[in-house]
Formats: structure tokens, C-alpha cells, sequence
């Protein structure tokens, strides 16, 4: 961790000075990444408070912090001026939106009632049709406004 803070201090003034936000994602290794050093959002949290950037935030992968730790909405709001983009699939199986045990309704409501403003990509393998996974996201980020 400490080589990684260390990379991350070092690119930070080059990121400002480019005009660019570096994104630090911590990965689930129970499922898909085994070995992959940063698991945990608190660890991702504590490097970015630690590297002190508007430059570097944390790339908050919901599927994969469901399978690390769960407290999802908790996590996120407590740490919003730390993340710099969302990721969303379903768990588990990373398939759509619609399918596995997140209510994503209730965490886009929290987030928007939050005031959270950035990126929510869509990062999941189709198991139908992708226009279908798609056209349910759309409904589901209108539906919670």
C-alpha cells in the first residue's frame, strides 16, 4: 500500500496539471480478481484522503463492493467527495441491473438525495438482449428523481 501511495503522490500534480481525474478501483478478489491488491473501499478512501488531490478519487464499483464488504449506500455516502464515478451490475453474476439481491433503486435514491452528481456507468455481461438491461437501467434512473 505504501508503493501505492507513493505512485499515487507522484501522479497527482501531473494529473492537475493535465486536467484530469486519476480513478483508484478496489476490486473484489472472492469472485472475479484473486490476488488484486486493493479489496476494500475504506482502504481506497484512506489512500485518497492520504494523497489529499481533487485529482485522485476512488472508482466505486458497486458489484464488487457488495461481494467485499456489503453496506453499500452507507459506504457511498459517507465517503461522496472521495468517489469520481460509479460502477453498476447486478450481484452476483454481474449481469444486469434487474437481476441479483442490490435494490438499486434504493441506492440511486440515496445517492441523488445525497446530491451525488457524477458518472454512473454501466459495467455488466448481458444474459439477454443488452438493449433490454439498458432500457431497464434508463427506467430506473427516471423512476428516481
Amino acid at each position: 500500500m505504501e508503493t501505492v501511495l507513493i505512485g499515487l503522490r507522484l501522479a497527482a500534480p501531473i494529473a492537475e496539471e493535465a486536467g484530469i481525474t486519476l480513478l483508484l478501483e478496489p476490486l473484489n478478489t472472492a469472485v472475479d480478481h484473486p490476488g488484486y491488491l486493493l479489496t476494500s473501499s475504506s482502504e481506497a478512501f484512506n489512500l485518497i484522503e492520504l494523497v489529499n488531490s481533487d485529482h485522485v478519487k476512488v472508482l466505486f464499483d458497486i458489484y464488487h463492493q457488495q461481494i467485499t464488504e456489503g453496506n453499500l449506500i452507507r459506504s457511498m455516502l459517507g465517503n461522496l467527495q472521495s468517489i469520481g464515478h460509479l460502477h453498476a451490475a447486478g450481484c452476483p453474476g454481474r449481469h444486469e441491473l434487474q437481476f441479483g439481491e442490490i435494490h438499486y433503486a434504493n441506492v440511486i435514491q440515496a445517492l441523488r438525495s445525497a446530491g451525488y452528481s457524477n458518472y454512473f456507468g454501466l459495467e455488466f455481461f448481458p444474459s439477454a438482449q443488452p438493449s433490454q438491461g439498458l432500457e431497464f437501467a434508463k427506467s430506473l434512473m427516471n423512476s428516481c428523481t
